[in-house]
């Protein structure tokens, strides 16, 4: 489903801090989309600030287990989730999400690295420089759960990659024009 039309409202109304529209909103989103990982992190925020931490612990845990790396190292710095993350249901997500954290970097380190794209590439159709995107992002492959754990978050640019020998640095290579 295309829940994109509701969630760019219901950020809209965060910004206003008109919690109960956004809330409304972050929902009808994710019931257009359960997968709108985006939404289900505004509902998480909406939901803190409504004192739902039971509900708050839902919309967390799905978006850190599914992309780690998009939302787990803001979680400790959100001021909108200062007051839910002192308390207990705050500190078990905090918990939870250092094992993903630790789970993340296991499979990252013994999974297949690869460039995945949204759809095929496609060449610009008219001559001269102008704004193009590869499509693609980098993910490791794990081969025991067989899932794609997202490691880069460049709008769609990469086009490709380089790890160093020893496996601790990596080299990301993208474009934004062509």
């Amino acid at each position: 489903g295309d829940g994109w039309p509701a969630y760019d409202k219901a950020v809209a109304a965060k910004a206003k801090k008109d919690w109960a529209a956004a809330r409304t909103l972050a929902e009808a989103s994710t019931a257009k989309d359960a997968y709108h990982l985006d939404a289900h992190r505004l509902l998480a925020t909406v939901l803190a600030q409504a004192g739902e931490h039971a509900a708050v612990v839902d919309h967390l845990v799905t978006v850190l287990a599914d992309d780690y790396w998009r939302y787990g190292p803001t979680l400790a710095n959100d001021d909108d989730l200062k007051d839910f993350l002192a308390t207990p249901h705050g500190q078990s997500v905090v918990a939870l999400a250092q094992k993903i954290h630790e789970d993340y970097q296991k499979r990252i380190a013994s999974g297949v690295w690869l460039v995945g794209r949204r759809s095929a590439f496609k060449w610009p159709k008219d001559a001269g420089v102008q704004p193009a995107t590869t499509r693609g992002e980098l993910y490791a492959y794990d081969r025991e759960t067989h899932r794609y754990l997202r490691l880069t978050h460049t709008d769609h640019r990469v086009a490709g990659f380089v790890r160093a020998p020893g496996g601790g640095e990596v080299a990301i290579i993208g474009y934004d024009k062509i």
